[in-house]
């Protein structure tokens, strides 16, 4: 989303003749700022703290409609007795189209460009670039324009892929050039709110941080609504202007093009079984949402210290072995709640009355962190075996877990250095995607073979910890 500053006249719904002029300043890394040359209220009324929607209009034409408007700041004019300067954060910016009320902002489209859904979909119009060079002097580039690719349906929403490309021919003709660009294209016969369409954008771009292992955002969004298109007077049929969408998003960074030996898996590779994976990603996204959140944002925060990361990667991973063996283990419990009750009961009607009530606080019928690290890896062994020592690996993972969390002033050699926490870090990584990836249906030959591809995660066999 790239940033811009527009100057117009603004106004509230409701007072559609009282018009402020004013300047609109967007940069998705920081708040969206609306300063006016006035108030929307005349002195000595009290400014509303809240707008939900304010309309504008800059000085081309383009109309905008502002949802969401926070009065930061009011300036007064003691000499006059007028407000002469308001400030607005603002949420949410609609391009091109004027909104009046909260319930008319509904879409039936939306197409969406993503930072590396481009490098993930593998979708080209260019043939055999390889081979492009014919010799004497004749150089041939072949491009076809890509079909639209469906991947599946859900909760109405339907979702395909299109790739389109936009050709430049200067008028001093040294060069052409022909880029690509790929979309991820939402649809609903309804028409439906932007927040509803941004919850299956979000399933989707959690989808892509996890195979990229790189943060992915919104590049741009359009968004269309019934009908996609119009008959002009003389006839002739043009396409509704679609509106764009534009907020804040804090942890934009610059982002390089990947290389495939980057990514876990791609579009392109098998179509049909990685529709199948994305619908499983997202028919259980509710389950392991919070997975996906903290993983995610060990992505979009590679600053943090390496005990946050640590820390994360170890949630995510007990809360994964919560739900996966919620129905094998009744809920990761030792045993069914009738026979440790039964057994809790028989040990302490056997020890004396001074230790019984300390006894009954350690008793616990849920799996330790060291189990569940050995129930997920176990299942698992042939793949994380290469990696490291397993039980080495259990014992100095829950030893600096549990002093990172209780801490304590002794610190034991078991506890890992800040070094070699990175490297644990990333191993933990790799333990999480290896059990999400066999949860989304792929099989152990083709996680092997997926991570042995990988240039990162294959590159951990090489980092050894005593």
């Amino acid at each position: 989303m790239e940033k811009f500053e527009i100057s117009g006249d603004w106004w509230v719904p409701e007072s559609p003749d009282y018009k402020i002029s004013g300047s609109l300043k967007f940069n998705a890394a920081e708040d969206t700022i609306l300063e006016l040359n006035g108030s929307f209220y005349k002195f000595p009324n009290v400014p509303n703290p809240y707008e939900t929607i304010i309309l504008g209009i800059d000085k081309t034409g383009i109309r905008f409609t502002l949802k969401h408007c926070r009065l930061l700041s009011v300036s007064r004019d003691l000499y006059n007795d007028k407000l002469f300067e308001s400030k607005y954060a603002v949420n949410l910016i609609y391009k091109n189209f004027h909104f009046h009320k909260t319930e008319d902002i509904k879409f039936n489209k939306m197409s969406i460009e993503i930072n590396h859904l481009y490098e993930w979909a593998g979708i080209s119009g260019f043939n055999d670039l390889p081979n492009y060079f014919k010799g004497s002097g004749e150089i041939n580039i072949k491009y076809i324009n890509p079909k639209a690719s469906e991947l599946f349906s859900f909760n109405g929403f339907s979702l395909m892929i299109i790739t389109n490309n936009s050709l430049t021919i200067p008028f001093v003709q040294n060069e052409l050039q022909l880029k690509e660009k790929t979309y991820l294209v939402i649809e609903n016969n309804e028409a439906t709110t932007f927040y509803e369409f941004h919850k299956i954008i979000n399933i989707f771009t959690h989808f892509l941080n996890f195979v990229t292992l790189k943060p992915n955002y919104e590049l741009s969004i359009l968004a269309f609504s019934m009908p996609y298109s119009n008959l002009r007077e003389d006839g002739i049929e043009v396409p509704t202007p679609p509106v764009e969408i534009f907020f804040k998003k804090p942890f934009i960074k610059d982002s390089k093009k990947l290389d495939i030996y980057e990514i876990l898996f791609r579009y392109n590779d098998d179509k049909d079984k990685i529709r199948n994976v994305l619908l499983e990603w997202f028919k259980n996204y509710q389950n392991y949402r919070q997975i996906f959140i903290l993983f995610s944002s060990s992505l979009y925060n590679e600053n943090t210290y390496n005990e946050h990361q640590f820390l994360s990667l170890v949630q995510c991973l007990e809360i994964f072995h919560r739900i996966k063996y919620e129905q094998t283990k009744t809920a990761t419990k030792e045993l069914p709640d009738s026979e440790f009750e039964l057994r809790k009961k028989q040990i302490l009607t056997s020890v004396t009355t001074l230790w019984k009530d300390w006894i009954k606080r350690k008793l616990t019928n849920y799996s330790t962190l060291r189990e569940r690290l050995f129930d997920i890896i176990n299942e698992s062994e042939y793949i994380l075996k290469d990696f490291f020592d397993i039980d080495k690996f259990i014992n100095r993972t829950v030893k600096t877990r549990n002093y990172i969390t209780h801490y304590s002033s002794e610190i034991n050699e078991m506890v890992l250095e800040n070094s070699e926490m990175a490297i644990y870090t990333e191993k933990l990584k790799l333990i999480l995607t290896v059990s999400i990836l066999s949860e989304l249906g792929f099989n152990h030959i083709e996680i092997k073979q997926i991570i042995s591809n990988h240039v990162h995660y294959n590159n951990l066999k090489n980092f050894t910890i005593d």
